[in-house]
Protein backbone atom coordinates (compact mmCIF):
# COMPACT_ATOMS: atom_id res chain seq x y z
CA UNK A 1 0.00 0.00 0.00
CA UNK A 2 1.41 3.38 -1.03
CA UNK A 3 2.15 6.12 1.46
CA UNK A 4 -0.72 8.55 2.07
CA UNK A 5 1.23 11.82 2.10
CA UNK A 6 -1.67 14.02 3.29
CA UNK A 7 -2.42 11.78 6.26
CA UNK A 8 1.29 11.39 7.03
CA UNK A 9 1.75 15.15 7.11
CA UNK A 10 -1.32 15.66 9.32
CA UNK A 11 -0.54 12.92 11.87
CA UNK A 12 3.27 12.81 11.92
CA UNK A 13 4.77 16.07 10.62
CA UNK A 14 2.41 18.76 11.94
CA UNK A 15 2.49 17.68 15.61
CA UNK A 16 6.28 18.19 15.58
CA UNK A 17 6.11 21.88 14.73
CA UNK A 18 8.72 23.68 16.83
CA UNK A 19 10.06 20.43 18.30
CA UNK A 20 12.72 19.54 15.75
CA UNK A 21 15.58 19.92 18.26
CA UNK A 22 14.54 16.70 20.02
CA UNK A 23 12.59 14.27 17.84
CA UNK A 24 10.43 11.50 19.34
CA UNK A 25 11.99 8.05 19.61
CA UNK A 26 8.97 6.43 17.96
CA UNK A 27 10.64 5.23 14.72
CA UNK A 28 7.71 3.10 13.40
CA UNK A 29 5.51 6.21 13.42
CA UNK A 30 8.23 8.36 11.86
CA UNK A 31 8.82 5.93 8.99
CA UNK A 32 5.14 4.87 8.72
CA UNK A 33 6.27 1.25 9.06
CA UNK A 34 4.23 -1.69 10.33
CA UNK A 35 6.29 -4.24 12.34
CA UNK A 36 4.78 -7.11 10.31
CA UNK A 37 6.09 -5.86 6.92
CA UNK A 38 8.44 -8.02 4.87
CA UNK A 39 11.77 -6.82 3.58
CA UNK A 40 10.52 -5.80 0.08
CA UNK A 41 7.66 -3.82 1.62
CA UNK A 42 10.03 -2.17 4.02
CA UNK A 43 12.39 -1.14 1.23
CA UNK A 44 9.52 0.35 -0.77
CA UNK A 45 8.18 2.25 2.23
CA UNK A 46 11.61 3.62 3.09
CA UNK A 47 12.01 4.93 -0.46
CA UNK A 48 8.56 6.60 -0.35
CA UNK A 49 9.20 8.25 3.01
CA UNK A 50 12.67 9.50 2.05
CA UNK A 51 11.34 10.85 -1.25
CA UNK A 52 8.64 12.75 0.65
CA UNK A 53 11.20 14.17 3.07
CA UNK A 54 13.48 15.27 0.24
CA UNK A 55 10.59 16.93 -1.59
CA UNK A 56 9.32 18.85 1.42
CA UNK A 57 12.72 19.74 2.89
CA UNK A 58 13.18 22.62 0.43
CA UNK A 59 10.04 24.43 1.61
CA UNK A 60 10.57 27.52 3.80
CA UNK A 61 8.05 26.39 6.41
CA UNK A 62 7.87 24.26 9.53
CA UNK A 63 7.07 21.25 7.32
CA UNK A 64 10.42 21.71 5.62
CA UNK A 65 12.17 22.09 8.96
CA UNK A 66 10.69 18.84 10.29
CA UNK A 67 11.62 16.97 7.10
CA UNK A 68 15.17 18.30 7.28
CA UNK A 69 15.43 17.00 10.86
CA UNK A 70 14.09 13.62 9.68
CA UNK A 71 16.75 13.45 6.95
CA UNK A 72 19.56 14.21 9.40
CA UNK A 73 18.36 11.56 11.85
CA UNK A 74 17.90 9.06 9.00
CA UNK A 75 21.53 9.49 7.92
CA UNK A 76 22.70 8.62 11.44
CA UNK A 77 20.42 5.58 11.70
CA UNK A 78 21.54 4.20 8.33
CA UNK A 79 25.16 4.25 9.49
CA UNK A 80 24.34 2.17 12.58
CA UNK A 81 21.41 -0.10 11.61
CA UNK A 82 19.93 -1.93 8.66
CA UNK A 83 16.54 -0.25 8.39
CA UNK A 84 15.27 -2.81 5.85
CA UNK A 85 15.61 -5.66 8.35
CA UNK A 86 12.16 -6.77 9.75
CA UNK A 87 13.78 -7.89 13.03
CA UNK A 88 14.97 -4.33 13.68
CA UNK A 89 11.44 -3.00 13.45
CA UNK A 90 10.01 -5.71 15.70
CA UNK A 91 12.52 -4.77 18.39
CA UNK A 92 11.76 -1.09 17.94
CA UNK A 93 8.02 -1.73 18.21
CA UNK A 94 8.39 -3.44 21.57
CA UNK A 95 10.75 -0.76 22.86
CA UNK A 96 8.55 2.03 21.48
CA UNK A 97 5.49 0.83 23.36
CA UNK A 98 7.40 0.88 26.62
CA UNK A 99 8.83 4.32 25.86
CA UNK A 100 5.40 5.76 25.08
CA UNK A 101 3.93 4.26 28.23
CA UNK A 102 6.61 5.84 30.39
CA UNK A 103 6.18 9.19 28.64
CA UNK A 104 2.40 9.17 29.19
CA UNK A 105 2.81 8.29 32.85
CA UNK A 106 5.38 11.05 33.33
CA UNK A 107 3.13 13.66 31.69
CA UNK A 108 0.16 12.51 33.75
CA UNK A 109 2.16 12.94 36.94
CA UNK A 110 3.13 16.49 36.01
CA UNK A 111 -0.45 17.44 35.13
CA UNK A 112 -1.76 15.94 38.36
CA UNK A 113 0.76 17.86 40.44
CA UNK A 114 0.04 21.25 38.88
CA UNK A 115 -3.63 21.10 37.85
CA UNK A 116 -4.82 18.47 40.32
CA UNK A 117 -6.43 21.03 42.65
CA UNK A 118 -8.29 22.59 39.71
CA UNK A 119 -9.60 19.38 38.17
CA UNK A 120 -9.41 20.78 34.64
CA UNK A 121 -7.10 22.48 32.15
CA UNK A 122 -7.41 24.08 28.73
CA UNK A 123 -6.34 22.59 25.43
CA UNK A 124 -3.53 25.11 25.11
CA UNK A 125 -2.20 24.26 28.55
CA UNK A 126 -2.25 20.56 27.71
CA UNK A 127 -0.36 21.14 24.46
CA UNK A 128 2.26 23.26 26.25
CA UNK A 129 2.79 20.55 28.87
CA UNK A 130 3.05 17.82 26.23
CA UNK A 131 5.64 19.80 24.26
CA UNK A 132 8.17 19.06 27.01
CA UNK A 133 7.83 15.31 26.30
CA UNK A 134 9.04 14.49 22.77
CA UNK A 135 7.80 10.90 22.99
CA UNK A 136 4.21 12.02 23.55
CA UNK A 137 2.55 12.41 20.15
CA UNK A 138 -0.96 12.40 18.81
CA UNK A 139 -3.75 11.70 21.29
CA UNK A 140 -1.32 10.44 23.95
CA UNK A 141 -1.48 13.86 25.65
CA UNK A 142 -5.24 13.48 26.06
CA UNK A 143 -4.67 10.02 27.50
CA UNK A 144 -2.26 11.52 30.02
CA UNK A 145 -4.88 14.10 31.06
CA UNK A 146 -7.48 11.36 31.55
CA UNK A 147 -4.99 9.33 33.54
CA UNK A 148 -4.39 12.37 35.78
CA UNK A 149 -8.15 12.76 36.35
CA UNK A 150 -8.39 16.11 34.58
CA UNK A 151 -11.02 17.47 32.20
CA UNK A 152 -9.87 19.31 29.08
CA UNK A 153 -11.98 22.44 28.54
CA UNK A 154 -11.78 25.15 25.85
CA UNK A 155 -10.12 28.39 26.82
CA UNK A 156 -12.35 31.33 27.71
CA UNK A 157 -11.49 35.01 27.70
CA UNK A 158 -12.30 36.69 30.98
CA UNK A 159 -13.31 40.37 31.17
CA UNK A 160 -10.61 42.86 32.03
CA UNK A 161 -12.43 46.21 31.89
CA UNK A 162 -14.79 47.00 34.79
CA UNK A 163 -16.80 49.56 32.84
CA UNK A 164 -15.92 52.45 35.16
CA UNK A 165 -12.86 54.73 35.29
CA UNK A 166 -9.83 53.38 37.16
CA UNK A 167 -10.17 55.87 40.01
CA UNK A 168 -13.80 54.83 40.55
CA UNK A 169 -12.84 51.13 40.57
CA UNK A 170 -10.06 51.87 43.06
CA UNK A 171 -12.45 53.83 45.27
CA UNK A 172 -14.96 50.94 45.25
CA UNK A 173 -12.23 48.46 46.20
CA UNK A 174 -11.01 50.67 49.05
CA UNK A 175 -14.58 51.25 50.20
CA UNK A 176 -15.32 47.54 50.30
CA UNK A 177 -12.24 46.98 52.45
CA UNK A 178 -13.26 49.81 54.78
CA UNK A 179 -16.80 48.41 55.01
CA UNK A 180 -15.47 44.98 55.96
CA UNK A 181 -16.85 43.04 52.95
CA UNK A 182 -14.87 41.13 50.32
CA UNK A 183 -17.00 41.69 47.20
CA UNK A 184 -19.87 43.63 45.70
CA UNK A 185 -22.32 40.67 45.93
CA UNK A 186 -21.48 40.30 49.63
CA UNK A 187 -22.27 44.01 50.11
CA UNK A 188 -25.61 43.94 48.25
CA UNK A 189 -26.78 40.57 49.58
CA UNK A 190 -25.41 40.05 53.10
CA UNK A 191 -26.04 36.70 54.68
CA UNK A 192 -25.53 34.66 51.50
CA UNK A 193 -22.39 32.56 51.75
CA UNK A 194 -21.76 31.49 48.14
CA UNK A 195 -22.41 33.08 44.77
CA UNK A 196 -21.45 32.70 41.10
CA UNK A 197 -20.55 35.42 38.59
CA UNK A 198 -18.99 33.82 35.50
CA UNK A 199 -22.09 32.95 33.45
CA UNK A 200 -24.82 34.50 35.60
CA UNK A 201 -25.34 35.70 39.13
CA UNK A 202 -26.69 33.22 41.65
CA UNK A 203 -26.43 32.96 45.42
CA UNK A 204 -26.69 30.25 48.04
CA UNK A 205 -29.24 30.32 49.59
CA UNK A 206 -31.25 31.69 46.64
CA UNK A 207 -31.93 35.41 46.64
CA UNK A 208 -34.58 37.45 44.89
CA UNK A 209 -33.17 39.99 42.49
CA UNK A 210 -29.65 40.26 41.26
CA UNK A 211 -26.87 42.79 40.78
CA UNK A 212 -28.70 45.82 39.43
CA UNK A 213 -29.91 49.29 40.41
CA UNK A 214 -32.92 47.88 42.28
CA UNK A 215 -30.67 45.79 44.52
CA UNK A 216 -28.48 48.85 45.19
CA UNK A 217 -31.50 50.98 46.13
CA UNK A 218 -32.88 48.27 48.41
CA UNK A 219 -29.56 47.89 50.17
CA UNK A 220 -29.17 51.67 50.52
CA UNK A 221 -32.60 51.94 52.14
CA UNK A 222 -31.75 49.12 54.55
CA UNK A 223 -28.48 50.78 55.54
CA UNK A 224 -30.24 54.11 56.06
CA UNK A 225 -32.82 52.53 58.37
CA UNK A 226 -30.22 50.67 60.39
CA UNK A 227 -28.06 51.96 63.19
CA UNK A 228 -24.95 53.93 62.37
CA UNK A 229 -21.70 52.01 62.77
CA UNK A 230 -18.10 52.48 61.74
CA UNK A 231 -18.83 50.74 58.43
CA UNK A 232 -21.95 52.79 57.60
CA UNK A 233 -20.06 55.65 56.00
CA UNK A 234 -17.89 53.55 53.63
CA UNK A 235 -20.92 51.38 52.82
CA UNK A 236 -23.00 54.38 51.79
CA UNK A 237 -20.14 55.75 49.67
CA UNK A 238 -19.72 52.45 47.82
CA UNK A 239 -23.48 52.15 47.32
CA UNK A 240 -23.54 55.65 45.88
CA UNK A 241 -20.85 54.82 43.37
CA UNK A 242 -22.59 51.57 42.45
CA UNK A 243 -25.88 53.43 41.95
CA UNK A 244 -24.19 55.91 39.61
CA UNK A 245 -22.52 53.11 37.65
CA UNK A 246 -25.80 51.17 37.34
CA UNK A 247 -27.63 54.25 36.05
CA UNK A 248 -24.89 54.73 33.47
CA UNK A 249 -25.51 51.21 32.12
CA UNK A 250 -22.57 49.41 33.74
CA UNK A 251 -23.09 45.68 34.28
CA UNK A 252 -22.53 45.21 38.01
CA UNK A 253 -21.92 41.47 37.52
CA UNK A 254 -18.94 42.18 35.21
CA UNK A 255 -17.76 44.92 37.55
CA UNK A 256 -17.83 42.54 40.50
CA UNK A 257 -16.00 39.82 38.55
CA UNK A 258 -13.22 42.16 37.39
CA UNK A 259 -12.69 43.50 40.91
CA UNK A 260 -12.43 39.93 42.24
CA UNK A 261 -9.94 38.86 39.55
CA UNK A 262 -7.63 41.90 39.88
CA UNK A 263 -5.70 40.60 42.96
CA UNK A 264 -5.76 37.05 41.55
CA UNK A 265 -4.05 38.24 38.35
CA UNK A 266 -1.49 40.15 40.39
CA UNK A 267 -0.66 37.08 42.48
CA UNK A 268 -0.47 34.90 39.36
CA UNK A 269 2.05 37.33 37.84
CA UNK A 270 4.05 37.09 41.09
CA UNK A 271 4.23 33.28 40.76
CA UNK A 272 1.52 32.07 43.17
CA UNK A 273 0.47 28.42 42.94
CA UNK A 274 -3.03 27.60 41.62
CA UNK A 275 -4.27 26.29 44.98
CA UNK A 276 -3.48 29.65 46.62
CA UNK A 277 -5.46 31.50 43.95
CA UNK A 278 -8.44 29.21 44.49
CA UNK A 279 -8.37 29.83 48.23
CA UNK A 280 -8.39 33.60 47.69
CA UNK A 281 -11.50 33.45 45.52
CA UNK A 282 -13.24 31.09 47.94
CA UNK A 283 -12.53 33.46 50.83
CA UNK A 284 -14.29 36.23 48.87
CA UNK A 285 -17.48 34.13 48.77
CA UNK A 286 -17.19 32.62 45.29
CA UNK A 287 -18.46 29.10 44.67
CA UNK A 288 -15.55 26.58 44.90
CA UNK A 289 -16.21 25.01 41.50
CA UNK A 290 -16.44 28.39 39.81
CA UNK A 291 -13.29 29.52 41.61
CA UNK A 292 -11.39 26.62 40.03
CA UNK A 293 -12.82 27.43 36.61
CA UNK A 294 -11.74 31.05 36.92
CA UNK A 295 -8.22 30.15 38.03
CA UNK A 296 -7.78 27.82 35.04
CA UNK A 297 -8.69 30.62 32.63
CA UNK A 298 -6.55 33.15 34.49
CA UNK A 299 -3.55 30.82 34.17
CA UNK A 300 -4.23 30.54 30.44
CA UNK A 301 -4.07 34.31 29.96
CA UNK A 302 -1.00 35.78 28.35
CA UNK A 303 0.57 38.99 29.57
CA UNK A 304 2.82 39.66 26.53
CA UNK A 305 1.96 42.87 24.65
CA UNK A 306 0.71 42.50 21.08
CA UNK A 307 3.37 42.74 18.40
CA UNK A 308 3.20 44.90 15.31
CA UNK A 309 5.70 43.45 12.80
CA UNK A 310 4.69 45.80 10.01
CA UNK A 311 4.89 48.90 12.19
CA UNK A 312 1.43 50.08 11.09
CA UNK A 313 0.46 51.17 14.59
CA UNK A 314 3.67 53.19 15.00
CA UNK A 315 3.20 54.90 11.65
CA UNK A 316 -0.40 55.75 12.48
CA UNK A 317 0.67 57.15 15.84
CA UNK A 318 3.35 59.33 14.26
CA UNK A 319 0.90 60.61 11.66
CA UNK A 320 -1.64 61.46 14.36
CA UNK A 321 1.03 63.21 16.42
CA UNK A 322 2.13 65.35 13.47
CA UNK A 323 -1.46 66.27 12.69
CA UNK A 324 -2.17 67.28 16.30
CA UNK A 325 1.01 69.32 16.63
CA UNK A 326 0.17 71.39 13.55
CA UNK A 327 3.24 70.38 11.60
CA UNK A 328 3.98 72.12 8.35
CA UNK A 329 2.19 70.66 5.36
CA UNK A 330 4.48 72.30 2.81
CA UNK A 331 4.97 69.96 -0.16
CA UNK A 332 8.36 68.34 -0.37
CA UNK A 333 10.93 69.88 -2.69
CA UNK A 334 11.52 67.72 -5.78
CA UNK A 335 14.83 65.90 -5.62
CA UNK A 336 15.74 66.98 -9.14
CA UNK A 337 16.49 70.54 -8.00
CA UNK A 338 19.98 71.39 -6.74
CA UNK A 339 18.52 72.62 -3.42
CA UNK A 340 16.95 69.28 -2.54
CA UNK A 341 19.58 68.59 0.10
CA UNK A 342 18.95 71.82 1.99
CA UNK A 343 17.05 71.49 5.28
CA UNK A 344 13.41 72.65 5.08
CA UNK A 345 12.70 76.15 6.30
CA UNK A 346 10.49 76.41 9.42
CA UNK A 347 6.88 77.36 8.93
CA UNK A 348 6.04 81.01 9.41
CA UNK A 349 2.76 82.36 10.74
CA UNK A 350 0.42 83.84 8.21
CA UNK A 351 1.32 87.50 9.03
CA UNK A 352 1.86 89.92 6.16
CA UNK A 353 5.37 91.30 6.04
CA UNK A 354 5.05 94.98 5.35
CA UNK A 355 7.41 97.86 6.09
CA UNK A 356 4.76 99.54 8.25
CA UNK A 357 4.06 96.58 10.50
CA UNK A 358 7.68 96.16 11.53
CA UNK A 359 7.42 92.38 11.62
CA UNK A 360 9.86 90.24 9.70
CA UNK A 361 10.23 86.46 9.57
CA UNK A 362 13.16 85.09 11.58
CA UNK A 363 15.08 84.01 8.49
CA UNK A 364 14.79 87.37 6.76
CA UNK A 365 17.82 89.64 6.71
CA UNK A 366 17.85 92.74 8.86
CA UNK A 367 17.22 96.09 7.13
CA UNK A 368 20.44 97.64 5.97
CA UNK A 369 19.04 101.08 5.18
CA UNK A 370 19.61 100.72 1.43
CA UNK A 371 17.48 99.38 -1.38
CA UNK A 372 19.19 98.02 -4.44
CA UNK A 373 17.38 97.53 -7.72
CA UNK A 374 16.59 93.92 -8.54
CA UNK A 375 19.36 91.89 -10.10
CA UNK A 376 17.07 90.28 -12.66
CA UNK A 377 18.02 91.33 -16.21
CA UNK A 378 14.37 91.99 -17.06
CA UNK A 379 13.76 94.48 -14.23
CA UNK A 380 15.01 98.06 -14.82
CA UNK A 381 15.64 100.53 -12.05
CA UNK A 382 12.84 102.19 -10.17
CA UNK A 383 11.04 105.00 -11.93
CA UNK A 384 10.93 107.45 -9.01
CA UNK A 385 12.28 107.57 -5.44
CA UNK A 386 8.94 106.70 -3.79
CA UNK A 387 7.71 104.20 -6.38
CA UNK A 388 6.92 100.58 -5.48
CA UNK A 389 6.46 99.24 -9.00
CA UNK A 390 8.78 98.94 -11.92
CA UNK A 391 7.76 100.65 -15.14
CA UNK A 392 7.94 97.47 -17.25
CA UNK A 393 7.18 94.76 -14.62
CA UNK A 394 3.44 94.91 -13.74
CA UNK A 395 3.62 92.18 -11.07
CA UNK A 396 6.66 93.48 -9.19
CA UNK A 397 6.02 94.94 -5.70
CA UNK A 398 9.53 95.75 -4.46
CA UNK A 399 9.75 98.27 -1.57
CA UNK A 400 10.70 101.75 -2.49
CA UNK A 401 14.27 103.04 -2.05
CA UNK A 402 15.34 104.76 1.11
CA UNK A 403 16.55 108.32 0.65
CA UNK A 404 20.29 108.65 0.85
CA UNK A 405 22.47 111.62 1.70
CA UNK A 406 24.63 110.88 -1.33
CA UNK A 407 23.80 109.04 -4.51
CA UNK A 408 25.19 105.55 -5.02
CA UNK A 409 25.72 103.77 -8.25
CA UNK A 410 24.73 100.11 -8.81
CA UNK A 411 24.92 97.71 -11.68
CA UNK A 412 21.51 98.76 -12.99
CA UNK A 413 21.54 102.49 -12.34
CA UNK A 414 21.85 105.21 -9.72
CA UNK A 415 19.63 105.64 -6.66
CA UNK A 416 17.58 108.77 -6.11
CA UNK A 417 18.65 111.76 -4.05
CA UNK A 418 17.36 112.28 -0.50
CA UNK A 419 13.95 113.89 -0.16
CA UNK A 420 14.79 116.12 2.82
CA UNK A 421 16.97 119.19 2.14
CA UNK A 422 20.19 119.45 4.11
CA UNK A 423 19.89 121.53 7.26
CA UNK A 424 22.03 124.58 7.95
CA UNK A 425 25.05 123.74 10.09
CA UNK A 426 24.85 125.07 13.62
CA UNK A 427 27.80 126.62 15.35
CA UNK A 428 28.36 125.84 18.97
CA UNK A 429 29.17 128.78 21.29
CA UNK A 430 32.75 129.38 22.18
CA UNK A 431 34.00 128.03 25.41
CA UNK A 432 37.11 128.54 27.52
CA UNK A 433 38.35 125.12 26.54
CA UNK A 434 38.91 126.00 22.93
CA UNK A 435 37.46 127.26 19.68
CA UNK A 436 33.96 126.40 18.69
CA UNK A 437 33.43 123.49 16.28
CA UNK A 438 30.82 123.02 13.61
CA UNK A 439 28.26 120.32 14.35
CA UNK A 440 27.10 118.02 11.56
CA UNK A 441 23.69 118.64 10.03
CA UNK A 442 20.72 116.83 11.52
CA UNK A 443 19.34 114.18 9.18
CA UNK A 444 15.67 113.26 9.04
CA UNK A 445 14.07 110.07 7.79
CA UNK A 446 11.54 110.08 4.91
CA UNK A 447 8.74 109.56 7.44
CA UNK A 448 9.38 113.04 8.80
CA UNK A 449 10.32 112.04 12.35
CA UNK A 450 13.74 112.68 13.86
CA UNK A 451 16.14 109.84 14.35
CA UNK A 452 16.32 109.09 18.07
CA UNK A 453 19.64 107.30 17.75
CA UNK A 454 22.53 108.35 15.61
CA UNK A 455 22.46 106.40 12.35
CA UNK A 456 25.96 105.60 11.14
CA UNK A 457 24.64 105.10 7.60
CA UNK A 458 23.04 108.56 7.23
CA UNK A 459 25.20 110.80 9.43
CA UNK A 460 28.65 111.71 8.05
CA UNK A 461 31.59 110.85 10.23
CA UNK A 462 33.37 113.64 12.12
CA UNK A 463 37.07 114.26 12.50
CA UNK A 464 39.25 111.19 12.98
CA UNK A 465 39.26 109.91 16.50
CA UNK A 466 36.18 111.88 17.53
CA UNK A 467 32.50 110.92 17.54
CA UNK A 468 30.42 113.35 15.51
Amino acid sequence: MALDQARYEEEVVRPLRGRTAQLPDDLPTRYAVDPGMARPDLERRLREVRAYWTQKASRPSYVGQVCQAFLRADAELRREHDLADPAFWRRRARGGQQTRRRAVEGLAGELRGFYGDLGRLTEEQLAAAAAAHPDVVGDQATQAAVTAGLTVVPARELPREPGVPPDVARAITDGLAAAGVASVPALLHPGHTRFTLLDRFSATPPVRGGLDAAAVDARSEAVSRGADTAASGPTKQVLGRLRTAARQGVDLRVLSLVLLLAPVRAQKAAGAVPSGLVRRLESAGLDPDEARRLVVHVLAETTAPPTDPAGACSRAWRATTRARSGACSRPARPRSTPCARRPPRPCAPAVPSSPSSGWRPPWASRPTGRTSPPSSPGCPRLRSPGSTRHPTAPGCACPGPRPRATARTSSTGSCAAPTAPPATPRTAPSSPRGPARTRPPTRRHPSGGPCTTRCWRDAPRGPPGRTP
